[in-house]
């Protein structure tokens, strides 16, 4: 959603400057035009992002910092699993 902040608040100050620019319009219709392409833009913008995040949670190669903690967690017992093990056969062979 930072995205959407970070690309969405400077797309509508570039439009409010251009209808600004616009000098025989009324104050009132440039920022009723500025709220209606703003929202659009601001939705076509959320739209385009969450397909993207849909496309990467679909294709598997991308994960979340939970997951990798999650990773970590496993690999750390497995790990100690496997410590506990082989000291468990060095005393019965010893």
């Amino acid at each position: 959603f930072k995205c959407i902040a970070g690309f969405g608040v400077p797309a509508v100050a570039m439009i409010y400057y251009g209808e600004s620019r616009k000098g025989h319009l009324p104050q009132q219709l440039k920022i009723l035009h500025t709220r209606v392409f703003g929202q659009a833009t601001v939705i076509a913008t959320f739209l385009g992002i969450m397909a993207l995040k849909e496309m990467m949670d679909r294709s598997g190669h991308y994960i979340t910092d939970d997951q990798v903690e999650e990773r970590v967690e496993e690999m750390r017992l497995t790990r100690q699993r496997m410590l506990f093990n082989i000291d468990s056969e060095a005393k019965r062979f010893a």
